[in-house]
């Protein structure tokens, strides 16, 4: 393998701090792992004093994978840091005579379960799985930052975290962040297993550097003291993990942190076109906090990057479907989505179509699916006028004004159902009234429509939309609507679409093939890969990028789109659906920014 002198420079830096900028493609697996070569047969470092840390089990395994093919007559440790966390603490507990379980993976308890469990036993309280979610988002985040529990004004949550730390702290439990707090604890507290660990490893390399938190990157100045052999491999350009920790802002001052460290650039992509560099560039260059770099490509090609309009979420996936139709036999797409729920209309296309595909998503789809019960008791309670049940779960989201303890004192007339036995109480107000007939109405014309009618009448002709804007106020409703009535048209009822979505995670929706392999993944999950073909779709304004409270830093989604462009290799299309639900939508910010360039 042909070794550059940017590649060179860095492989052949021995000692103290180094801090390697590495653009995408710029080959900065191939440096990591030559440099062990390098250091093993130069200075006679030992394999097994260099530890080769990174963020995700995937790619520590693919290092170690590649690391063989180069050299197998080493062995170097390839891990997580959570992982190299976990066994300082087993070798502590080992010392201390102590027995420590994991959370995670005991049988007994699971940490959701158990943090609602508090919640119920201390404050009478259960806890939504959205609000679950909201809960251990945060608990990573201030953990993974040193910071002190600060939900948001949330002493409630606040209270929450103090008892569950409690709980673990009494029975010596630890979760997936405290393998990173109570490891950086032992480590300042126990000179000792500092001692050891420092004396095991005299040289540490960090892959993916951009992506760890601040507590991970203590943990390292620790270890890597008084010698601070340290050589992290980094791009703060791909940082878009800010809600799990990792924030770009450390790499940015390590200067004041070492002051004597070694800044190295690896400036040429390998990767990508000519043309996808530089937009790639172009783009990027207008986030303010980041290492200024002169981005440039190895290639001579110019593929020119397409940009295509498309009516709706529909034409979109027959616009992917046409495209993967002419693709040669071999070459890889990625249809990337900045959001998991983005994905669902094009996984149904293609179960429809046949179309085989590998899925990377970590799917939730908590508030779909409340939204799909909401529906499904409201087509119910048109087709038995006498559900009470579905009654009694969705007449508050329907704007009829009625009280609760009216509704639960109704005894329905069965020959003529709850909402005509309401319309016929005397004691009712007219308004109520002409709202209850209006509602009778609509649940009358729904019995006579197939599934994307009857979703047509609850979203038009309900007040159950409003509710929706009222209690999920930056969720993407005008999407989630069009993604549903995209379902209807392959599905006979609700039941069918709920079991669909809730098994888009399920092994059944994978269908790898080498022999044309298509690719749906989130940008997140698509970090590190490549493809021939990259397409990105739904770029809408709020969609990507989005504007709500999931944005710790607004730079960051910039850097999202970054990072979905620098993923491929050859082609790019970029799909700009010009409606969202029958009404126009504006084009991303990049999109347009994109444009006036030209």
């Amino acid at each position: 393998m042909k070794i550059s002198i940017q590649q060179k420079n860095a492989i052949e830096h021995n000692e103290g701090p180094a801090l390697v900028l590495a653009v995408p493609g710029s080959g900065k697996t191939t440096v990591l792992l030559n440099r062990i070569v390098y250091l093993n047969n130069t200075f006679k470092i030992k394999d097994n004093q260099i530890l080769n840390l990174t963020f995700s089990k995937t790619q520590a395994l693919d290092m170690k994978s590649r690391f063989y093919r180069l050299n197998t007559s080493l062995k170097p440790n390839f891990s997580t840091i959570h992982a190299f966390c976990y066994s300082i603490i087993r070798f502590y507990a080992k010392e201390m005579k102590l027995n420590f379980r994991l959370i995670e993976g005991s049988h007994e308890f699971n940490k959701y379960a158990l943090v609602n469990r508090i919640s119920a036993q201390s404050h009478n309280r259960y806890l939504s799985k959205e609000d679950l979610d909201t809960f251990f988002t945060n608990y990573s985040y201030v953990k993974n930052n040193l910071l002190g529990y600060d939900f948001q004004n949330n002493n409630y949550f606040e209270e929450i975290a103090n008892e569950y730390d409690a709980f673990k702290e009494a029975n010596h439990f630890i979760d997936f962040d405290d393998m990173l707090s109570f490891a950086y604890k032992i480590l300042l507290s126990e000179e000792k297993v500092l001692n050891s660990v420092r004396r095991f490893y005299k040289y540490i390399q960090l892959d993916e550097g951009q992506d760890a938190s601040l507590i991970q990157f203590k943990i390292l100045e620790e270890i890597a003291k008084p010698k601070n052999n340290l050589f992290i491999v980094a791009d703060d350009d791909q940082s878009i993990y800010g809600f799990r920790g990792a924030n770009p802002k450390y790499l940015l001052d390590i200067q004041n942190i070492y002051p004597d460290i070694n800044m190295m650039y690896l400036n040429v992509n390998y990767r990508s076109s000519n043309d996808i560099v530089r937009l790639s560039d172009f783009l990027i260059q207008k986030n303010k906090n980041r290492y200024l770099k002169d981005v440039k490509s190895n290639s001579n090609q110019n593929l020119p990057i397409t940009l295509a309009k498309v009516k709706n979420l529909h034409v979109q996936n027959k616009y992917i479907l046409d495209y993967i139709k002419d693709m040669k036999d071999g070459e890889t797409l990625g249809i990337l989505f900045r959001n998991n729920i983005n994905a669902i209309s094009i996984i149904n296309f293609f179960e429809k179509n046949n179309v085989k595909y590998t899925k990377k998503l970590n799917f939730k789809a908590d508030i779909l699916n409340e939204i799909l019960r909401d529906l499904i008791d409201i087509v119910d309670l048109s087709m038995d006028k006498n559900n009470m049940d579905a009654f009694k779960r969705i007449y508050y989201k329907l704007n009829l004004y009625l009280r609760k303890d009216y509704v639960y004192s109704i005894i329905p007339d069965s020959s003529e159902g709850i909402v005509k036995t309401i319309i016929l109480d005397y004691s009712l107000p007219d308004y109520q009234k002409k709202i209850m007939v209006e509602f009778s109405n609509s649940l009358n014309r729904m019995k006579k429509l197939n599934l994307k009618g009857k979703l047509e009448e609850i979203f038009f002709n309900t007040g159950y939309l409003e509710y929706l804007k009222r209690h999920y106020e930056n969720f993407s409703l005008d999407l989630v609507q069009e993604i549903l009535l995209n379902l209807s048209e392959n599905y006979e009822n609700l039941h069918e679409v709920k079991c669909f979505i809730e098994n888009i995670n399920s092994k059944s929706l994978i269908n790898p093939t080498n022999e044309n392999p298509i690719y749906v993944s989130t940008v997140h999950q698509s970090k590190g890969l490549e493809y021939d073909h990259v397409i990105i779709t739904d770029l809408v304004d709020g969609e990507f990028p989005i504007y709500d409270e999931r944005v710790i830093d607004s730079e960051e989604e910039r850097r999202l789109f970054y990072v979905a462009i620098t993923r491929a290799k050859k082609h790019l299309t970029l799909l700009v659906p010009k409606k969202r639900m029958y009404k126009k939508v504006n084009p991303s910010v990049f999109i347009r920014e994109i444009k006036n360039a030209k």
